[in-house]
C-alpha cells in the first residue's frame, strides 16, 4: 500500500510540474513571438511567390528592368 501511495504521489508531482521546467513565461512568451515573426515572413515570401512578385532569376540572356 505504501509502495502504490508513493508511486501515486510521484506521478502527480509529475503531471503537475508539467513539460516547461526548464522555461521561465518571460522565454516562452519570447520563443512565441519569434515563430510568429518566422511564419509571418514565411506567409509573406509565399504570397510574393504566387503573385509572381519575385526577383527574376537572370538566368536568361534578355533581362528585364522594371522602373528603369
Amino acid at each position: 500500500m505504501k509502495k502504490l501511495l508513493v508511486l501515486l504521489a510521484l506521478c502527480l508531482v509529475t503531471l503537475a510540474a508539467g513539460c516547461t521546467l526548464t522555461e521561465t513565461p518571460m522565454e516562452r512568451n519570447r520563443r512565441i513571438v519569434h515563430m510568429w515573426d518566422i511564419q509571418s515572413k514565411m506567409m509573406v515570401e509565399d504570397i510574393d511567390y504566387f503573385l509572381l512578385l519575385d526577383r527574376s532569376s537572370n538566368l536568361s540572356e534578355w533581362h528585364t528592368y522594371v522602373g528603369k
